[in-house]
């Protein structure tokens, strides 16, 4: 396991908003955190998953999910 084992790479700015790609290593994990935003993560390949008020939920290839 690994914690911060990720490449983050702006895509695109524009009108205050950006379009970031994010490459997670497989078994990657970090802390407990809070990006303070509101943004739509779309899964392109592989799996991920979120823990919020302590339950824990998958996302798959092509699933969409508003991270708040």
């Amino acid at each position: 396991m690994q914690i911060g084992g990720y490449d983050r790479d702006v895509r695109q700015r524009c009108n205050g908003l950006e379009a970031i790609q994010i490459t997670w290593l497989s078994g990657t994990r970090t802390p407990k955190h809070n990006h303070h935003s509101h943004g739509w993560v779309w899964v392109l390949k592989g799996r991920v998953f979120e823990v919020r008020n302590g339950r824990k939920t998958y996302f798959g290839e092509g699933d969409a999910f508003l991270e708040v």
